[in-house]
């Protein structure tokens, strides 16, 4: 800007600051104005900077330098006739002591104020003081090129995949608060930093009934790497109510909180084994037994008086392990026997922290429902009696078969029934037999072969 130009906005030539003359003794002013973007800093915390000028040239090296920077607004195009308001004066840094080379200005200030303002740009006009802008002796010329840097920081993301470790289970915090049934309890997430700085997490937690026994917790993560933050188990205590939140910190900002996680401790399990009952499969019923192989029965399970159990587990012979939720303490499970004989089927009820109560365990005999055959051995190649002997109950027809069609035969009341059968002589086909109810319910099947015992299949 000159004020021989006073009209114009001047872009090429030298940058001229203060006073000077021109080869016909012409005396003239002048100041230069720099306009840097600053967008990249939107969103940052702004804690220093440094705009250093280049001198290169000076009218007289005995005069001491007297030149400013002052931060403008311009609101048009500058010129000496239409020059921007002077804001404020950038505090010099350091200046080189000799005459020309570089000097520099705090600018960080300046740049945290446009950036919280939401401008783009920060203009800055380099000028002589006032006292010496008319003495050509002060006059100096600058590089249109000078440099800009700024201390920035990033804020760090705030903490994501937060939730609550218990043991080896990580529960996502939520609307609804979480429910854990151990003092051994960490808040677990992950972190992340746009300037991929180290962080820590700060996590604050606290009594919901008591917000002011707030404690801080710090932990420091691998860059971009989950974290844990362990909650010292004497703050946690049974039936009590806690939040707690966590921010990332870089060591110059922090991120905002992140959304609070409220639980709740259960840390009592239920002091009794539940209750076991089955109509048909009786305890401890002992030989012959109750049922039978394929016959489903049910068994009830209650809470034995627990008022917190929401599930029962289950297991035991012929059972795989199951679950099943309790509805006002109560469960009820069909167990299909797979084998006969003597058996057991154990049963925990849970609570919803997942306390198991002790283990009851009821002993029960699975009735054996293949026919008794009664023949008498090592007759073959002409006609015998067989009789056959029910042990289901409630039979109505026995089934039999040597290796070819499949014959029936009414039980009698007694539950037995005799037929004439013709062996071949050995070897040769097995006999197998087994019974039926009125609803078709079949038992188990027996078999002999022609000089043996009845066996298993």
């Amino acid at each position: 800007m000159d004020s021989r130009q006073p009209h114009a906005t001047v872009t090429e030539g030298d940058a001229r600051v203060g006073a000077w003359r021109d080869e016909h003794g012409k005396h003239h002013l002048g100041k230069a104005y720099f306009t840097f973007d600053v967008t990249r800093f939107a969103g940052t915390s702004v804690f220093g900077g440094s705009f250093v000028l280049t001198e290169e040239s000076v009218a007289d090296c005995t005069a001491p330098r007297a030149t400013e920077v002052w931060v403008v607004t311009p609101e048009g195009p500058v010129t000496w006739a239409a020059q921007p308001e002077e804001r404020g004066q950038l505090p010099v840094r350091d200046s080189s002591p000799t005459c020309g080379g570089r000097s520099g200005w705090d600018v960080g200030p300046a740049v945290a104020e446009a950036v919280a303002a939401g401008r783009d740009t920060l203009t800055l006009s380099v000028r002589i003081s006032d006292a010496h802008q008319g003495d050509v002796a002060f006059g100096r010329t600058v590089a249109v090129d000078p440099w800009l840097t700024v201390d920035y920081d990033t804020p760090p993301g705030v903490p994501t995949g937060v939730s609550l470790r218990s043991g080896s289970r990580d529960t996502p915090c939520g609307a609804e608060p979480l429910l854990t049934g151990s003092r051994a309890l960490s808040v677990v997430g992950r972190v992340s930093d746009p300037d991929g700085t180290w962080v820590s997490t700060r996590t604050a937690f606290w009594p919901v009934a008591d917000p002011s026994a707030r404690v801080e917790l710090v932990t420091s993560p691998e860059p971009g790497g989950p974290f844990i933050q362990p909650i010292p188990a004497e703050l946690v205590e049974h039936g009590g109510a806690y939040a707690f939140e966590v921010r990332a910190e870089d060591g110059h900002t922090a991120s905002a909180w992140s959304a609070t996680c409220v639980f709740t401790t259960d840390l009592i399990a239920p002091d009794r084994a539940p209750t076991v009952t089955s109509d048909l499969y009786r305890e401890s019923s002992g030989h012959p037994g109750d049922g039978g192989v394929g016959v489903p029965g049910e068994f009830t399970f209650t809470a034995n008086g627990v008022a917190d159990v929401v599930r029962f587990e289950y297991w035991g012979t012929n059972v795989p392990h199951g679950a099943v939720n309790a509805v006002d303490g109560t469960a009820t499970v069909t167990v299909t026997p797979t084998r006969d004989g003597p058996g057991h089927l154990s049963v925990v009820s849970l609570d919803a922290a997942g306390h198991r109560s002790p283990e009851r365990i009821y002993q029960h005999w699975v009735r054996d429902t293949r026919p008794t055959v009664e023949a008498p051995f090592g007759i073959f190649g002409e006609p015998f009696a067989v009789t056959f002997r029910a042990n289901q109950e409630n039979a109505k027809t026995v089934h039999y078969t040597v290796g070819g069609d499949i014959l029936t035969a009414p039980l009698a009341e007694d539950g037995t029934a005799v037929v004439e059968l013709e062996f071949p002589a050995p070897p040769g086909p097995v006999l197998r037999a087994w019974t039926t109810t009125a609803d078709g319910t079949a038992s188990q099947v027996a078999a002999l072969d022609f000089a043996g015992p009845v066996e298993e299949l």
